[in-house]
């Protein structure tokens, strides 16, 4: 599985995280901080999506780089 979310991948749901739990559902999702973001050549690490949303510069490439809109969906896999 990868863990990769890409352009491509805007606006689609992909597999980033799998739960192993036993006689719990799963209602919600607090993303908080810790998470990595690669672009590019550039790896910024303890980015914080408390707030669904994220802003930087990757200077090494000269781009913008932002996660915003973020969302979570939850599949049971029996």
């Amino acid at each position: 599985m990868s863990s990769e979310y890409t352009a491509e991948d805007d606006g689609l749901f992909r597999t980033l995280i799998v739960f192993e739990v036993r006689g719990l559902d799963i209602v919600g999702f607090d993303a908080r901080d810790g998470w990595a973001v690669q672009s590019g050549r550039k790896v910024f690490q303890d980015v914080d999506l408390t707030d669904k949303e994220w802003v930087e510069y990757n200077d090494e490439d000269n781009i913008p780089v932002e996660i915003n809109n973020l969302e979570f969906n939850f599949i049971s896999i029996k």
